[in-house]
């Protein structure tokens, strides 16, 4: 009798517990090393070329894919900006490290230099985004300025 009660306590245990962890029962739906494998060929022309068309799939499809962190692509845009001098990478650079830490004023002192110091040196560069950038963080100091000012 003893036997049977505990038979019955260890199956409904078992199947209590396999209701309760039902999610890790299904099989994922996506696995990370495929990304990886789809850019392998893209990675490996920017690391060892610097291949500007590898590039831009490599950015765009690494700021697309959900399941990646938000500055996966920053690697790879600091490789093609100091090491390829390619000049839209310096406003990759700024934007991996802005997006990571949601804004600017979220960053130690160190890193916002480092995004700062990307995003001017694409200025001089000629790119127009890191231009329009400087000029927005500009106009919202002035703004925040004269807000205090106001408070006062």
């Amino acid at each position: 009798m003893k036997n049977k009660y505990l038979v019955i306590i260890i199956v409904s245990c078992f199947l209590l517990g396999l209701l309760w962890n039902w999610d890790n029962l299904r099989p994922r739906d996506y696995c990370r090393y495929a990304v990886d494998a789809n850019l392998y060929k893209e990675k490996k022309a920017v690391n060892e070329k610097g291949d500007t068309a590898a590039y831009k799939i490599l950015v765009d499809s690494m700021r697309t894919d959900k399941r990646l962190s938000k500055g996966s692509y920053f690697y790879y845009s600091f490789i093609m900006a100091t090491i390829y001098e390619y000049v839209p990478a310096n406003f990759d650079v700024y934007c991996a490290l802005r997006d990571v830490y949601n804004g600017l004023d979220s960053l130690d002192a160190d890193t916002k230099y480092m995004a700062m110091f990307f995003l001017k040196r694409g200025k001089e560069r000629g790119d127009s985004r890191c231009e329009k950038e400087l000029k927005q963080i500009e106009n919202d100091k002035k703004r925040l300025n004269s807000s205090h000012l106001k408070a006062f």
